[in-house]
């Protein structure tokens, strides 16, 4: 007797396996998972991350290699980026991209393109101006600051020149013509702080949290 018909008696014998239930189904599914423990500082990150999210601020988690950053801020993106429908419109109250230290302005604008399934092709100055247009998120129609009540220069108004992004506003003149930052904010329009989003353009962050 060979061991293929050994197999196939065996099997005639025993007969076959009974559909599990969907109840137990759900519970194999969830035994499956990876399992996540979300520790306080986990927590209190989290609450971090959802105060700003209210606020419409940009955040920068900071820490050691191997401490856990990653995974918080995927966890987080997760739990509550649920794509919202409104308006006949997809909308993502939450982008998260990794950038390396040394990041090009390309590598930049297409990093969060991919994040907004939106095309990446075409030069700088396209991804730029498709970027900005893709971060339109809350259903907002406007870029500006909250804070003051002004809507962002996003080019000299001398020279026309784009700023790049994120701007160092601490040189404070635009590299091209060297006209003043001081007298460009003059011409900042003020807009509706209702409705407006929080888009920074500072080489550092609007908040920063270490884990």
């Amino acid at each position: 007797m060979t061991d293929s018909s050994v197999i196939d008696k065996l099997a005639a014998e025993f007969g076959g396996f009974a559909t599990p239930s969907p109840e137990i189904q759900a519970e194999i599914q969830r035994l499956s998972r990876q399992p996540y423990l979300e520790y306080e500082q986990v927590k209190n990150c989290h609450g971090w991350l959802y105060e700003l999210v209210l606020s419409r601020m940009t955040g920068l988690l900071v820490g050691e290699s191997r401490s856990g950053k990653t995974v918080t801020c995927k966890s987080f993106e997760k739990r509550y980026n649920k794509i919202k429908t409104g308006n006949k419109k997809r909308i993502k109250p939450i982008v998260y991209i990794q950038s390396p230290q040394n990041c090009g302005a390309r590598e930049f604008f297409t990093k969060i393109l991919k994040a907004l399934n939106k095309p990446t092709n075409g030069n700088v100055s396209d991804l730029r101006e498709r970027t900005l247009d893709g971060l339109q998120i809350h259903e907002c129609d406007q870029r500006g600051c909250e804070v003051h009540g002004l809507e962002l220069l996003s080019r000299c108004i001398n020279c026309k020149r784009l700023f790049p992004i994120p701007s160092k506003w601490t040189e404070g003149k635009c590299q091209r013509c060297y006209l003043q930052f001081a007298k460009m904010s003059r011409h900042q329009k003020v807009i509706s702080t209702k409705g407006s989003v929080t888009f920074n353009t500072k080489s550092s962050y609007d908040s920063k949290v270490k884990i």
